[in-house]
């Protein structure tokens, strides 16, 4: 390989590495740069993950108690209708034919 000075005493073919240094710096900076944004956006992402489950625990939490309530409310109704059937059933067998005046 031939090795050419320029004027101020530097080899051609060690400029030409020292370009190629600075430009995978500058490549190497922007791709720091790059990784770190990505970064970011993946904890970003993660704590509105973390948030939405959260989230999403509140409202299982919030949904079964309505739930029971619900099914409080089927088993009061239930034991009223019940009750009620067994009055119907209890004045079927006194049968009774008319009601009287006052209930009406």
């Amino acid at each position: 390989m031939i090795m050419t000075t320029t004027p101020n005493g530097t080899s051609t073919r060690l400029n030409d590495v020292m370009k190629v240094c600075v430009k995978l710096h500058k490549d190497i900076g922007l791709l720091e740069g790059k990784l770190n944004a990505r970064n970011q956006t993946v904890r970003e992402l993660t704590s509105r993950v973390e948030k939405l489950q959260t989230d999403k625990d509140g409202k299982e939490k919030e949904l079964y108690q309505q739930v029971k309530q619900l099914e409080e409310k089927m088993t009061t109704h239930n034991h009223t209708i019940q009750s009620l059937v067994f009055k119907i059933q209890r004045l079927k067998r006194k049968k009774i034919t008319r009601i009287p005046r006052a209930l009406s």
